[in-house]
């Protein structure tokens, strides 16, 4: 699934470059992770895929409330941890929250990662050397037909 969207977004490129067109690799690098992503998610699989989450992340603040009486240094989930149990938000604040918190911090990875390759691209755009450089290398180590 990941190489047929990716050789699918790769001759979509290549169709508009030899179109003249300007493409707009943010938008193309983020459509990429997210139809990637739904693609993952049919619904079985994004129920199995949300036990597994859930049971994941019970089991890390499960691990931070044994933990909690240790001296280490604090992280996000201790710190969550203490807002629960102090009690003092506007609302009922619980492990679902938490939890949802934990999964906005893996759900963020995926903007990173578009992210990271816009800006690549967009440097290598910048350095043509460098670009160069690069596919000779690719060429080299994988070769043209992959």
């Amino acid at each position: 699934m990941r190489s047929q969207q990716l050789e699918f977004m790769m001759k979509s490129l290549k169709n508009e470059a030899q179109d003249g067109l300007v493409v707009d690799l943010r938008t193309k690098s983020f459509s990429l992770n997210s139809n990637m992503t739904c693609l993952m998610g049919l619904t079985r699989c994004l129920k199995d895929l949300s036990k597994v989450f859930d049971e994941f992340n019970e089991k890390i603040i499960d691990e931070h409330v044994q933990s909690h009486e240790q001296k280490q240094s604090k992280d996000f989930v201790f710190t969550t941890l203490d807002i629960m149990q102090l009690g003092k938000t506007e609302f009922q604040f619980d492990h679902s929250h938490i939890k949802a918190i934990l999964f906005d911090m893996f759900v963020a990875g995926i903007d990173t990662s578009a992210t990271t390759i816009d800006w690549i691209l967009t440097e290598l755009l910048r350095h043509p050397h460098v670009m160069k450089k690069l596919q000779k290398e690719l060429e080299e180590v994988v070769g043209l037909e992959r």
